[in-house]
């Protein structure tokens, strides 16, 4: 009997040790070919006017990246963040919510971007990119967003007045 106790023992010690060598081991992974990777979302600088020309409003809006993973699907996310020129480097504002989703499976909405209270400003965006495996996280990659876009007038003095979006670099002006 006290034979039989100790086998028992000692299989219930060895599946211990198994499932608890499996809980922390590396998951396999098949190689889709994408890595750790993401595409550079669009970043839009708005500026509302009111009819006597007067800024009534500033937000930036994010477009949603694509973000690959090396697995068919995966758990990840992405949020943004705020950062303003201080005169001699780029200083934290705010972070937005992350925003996460499955790879492989749909699109991940678009961000609700930023309200801008505080005019004369340059700004730029920063993307911090998650990927989830086993309840924790597994890669990440903080990157600057990439072009932004903003709408420009331009008054050429004969009356004449041109309008559209161009490029202002990776940062935008917030008058």
């Amino acid at each position: 009997m006290k034979r039989i106790r100790n086998i028992l023992l000692a299989g219930a010690v060895a599946a211990v040790a198994v499932v608890a060598s499996l809980a922390v081991a590396s998951p396999a992974k098949a190689d889709y070919g994408f890595g750790y990777t993401h595409t550079n979302p669009s970043v839009s600088c708005n500026i509302s006017k009111n009819a006597y020309g007067q800024v009534v409003g500033r937000s930036i809006t994010i477009t949603a990246p694509v973000i690959f993973s090396p697995r068919s699907s995966q758990q990840v996310s992405y949020q943004p963040y705020l950062e303003h020129w201080d005169g001699t480097k780029w200083a934290f504002d705010v972070a937005a919510p992350a925003i996460g989703g499955l790879t492989g499976s749909y699109m991940l909405p678009d961000s609700n971007g930023f309200t801008i209270n505080l005019p004369g400003k340059y700004y730029r965006v920063a993307i911090m990119y998650r990927w989830f495996w086993n309840g924790g996280v597994e890669a990440s990659d903080l990157a600057w967003a990439g072009t932004h876009t903003q709408f420009f007038t331009q008054d050429f003095g004969n009356g004449v007045t041109s309008m559209g979006y161009g490029t202002t670099g990776d940062w935008c002006y917030m008058p």
